[in-house]
């Protein structure tokens, strides 16, 4: 065997924020192929902050996947916060 390719599930922690960012980045790519006219992704520094204040949240719950090669996978569960509608 080449290596240690077992996956571990852990709780994210905000040493994580910019690996998840990355991936946040990363999986917007391909959205200008669909998305509305005039979109535009957000600046990984935006993805960062708001990542980092998601992690900080007590009512956030982020899992990762890690391998040798470092984060191959996530899931983030948060709660529904209503906000107002436009009058």
């Amino acid at each position: 065997m080449a290596g240690d390719d077992s996956i571990r599930i852990r709780r994210a922690t905000g040493a994580d924020a910019e690996p998840l960012a990355l991936g946040v980045i990363e999986g917007a790519e391909d959205y200008p192929s669909f998305a509305p006219p005039g979109w535009s992704a957000p600046s990984f520094e935006a993805v960062l902050k708001h990542v980092r204040e998601a992690l900080a949240d007590a009512d956030v719950y982020c899992l990762v996947a890690e391998s040798g090669s470092g984060l191959v996978g996530q899931i983030t569960l948060l709660p529904c916060r209503p906000r107002a509608t436009p009058s």
